[in-house]
């Protein structure tokens, strides 16, 4: 990577002191969101049992920590999400370097829409996958078992799937900065398409471990569509550079 001003070349030592740098306020800005969000943790906790309806009742513990353990959890996953433009901010000061000086311009828009998307995914989970997947694992074998949910596990599924769909809403732009990078052509997105369907039904079997058609389908047809919208952006990359030549 160049840096704007000049043909110098950062070297390897350089590289990891700014990714160092990146990651450390993007670590402050967690550490921040998460003090303020821990004062709210008990409503905050009420809003996650809210897709499981009535049916889920109070969420056990089962050690004299585990509630506070709780409480700090969720500060930490409401404070990564708090912080996630001043992250995706650091992401890209941290690659920036490697773009055109045209590019560069771009941050603003490149916040705006990691964030939008991101959020996005958080609340598709929250309105869409959750309400269908907590009801069904808590009804799954209710003639012979009784669910006893402690409130870690609970916290661990909800933002798995929460932060998970973030994440994969995150796609179309990550494929549009590697097609900028050069690391991928539109060519490599279309011929490989198959396998990125068949990569799409996998992820979606590790965010939603539920077992069921309906739940994998729900978040598995949303990944097949956001590939097809990165291929759209990768083809957009592609023509802005012909104009400019």
């Amino acid at each position: 990577m160049a840096n704007e001003s000049n043909d110098y070349k950062m070297t390897f030592l350089e590289h990891l002191e700014e990714l160092r740098k990146r990651l450390l306020i993007s670590i402050i800005a967690i550490a921040i969101g998460a003090t303020i969000a821990y004062f709210f943790s008990p409503e905050i906790l009420s809003l996650l049992k809210k897709p499981a309806g009535p049916s889920l009742g109070k969420l056990k513990v089962l050690s004299l920590t585990e509630g506070f353990m709780a409480y700090f959890k969720i500060a930490i996953i409401v404070g990564i999400i708090l912080s996630i433009p001043i992250i995706f901010y650091q992401v890209w000061a941290f690659i920036s370097p490697a773009l055109k000086p045209g590019e560069r311009r771009h941050v603003h828009l490149f916040v705006f829409w990691t964030t939008i998307s991101f959020l996005a995914g958080c609340i598709f989970a929250y309105t869409v996958l959750l309400p269908f997947a907590i009801p069904y694992l808590l009804n799954f074998g209710s003639g012979e078992l009784e669910p006893m949910i402690t409130v870690t596990k609970y916290l661990s599924f909800t933002s798995t799937m929460i932060l998970g769909c973030g994440a994969v809403f995150e796609l179309p732009i990550l494929i549009y900065l590697l097609t900028m990078l050069g690391i991928v052509t539109t060519g490599f997105l279309t011929r490989n398409r198959k396998y990125a369907v068949l990569i799409c039904f996998i992820a979606a079997a590790i965010i939603t471990p539920t077992g069921d058609v309906v739940n994998l389908l729900l978040l598995a047809v949303p990944m097949i569509g956001l590939y097809e919208i990165g291929i759209l952006a990768s083809r957009l990359v592609k023509r802005k550079e012909r104009q400019i030549l």
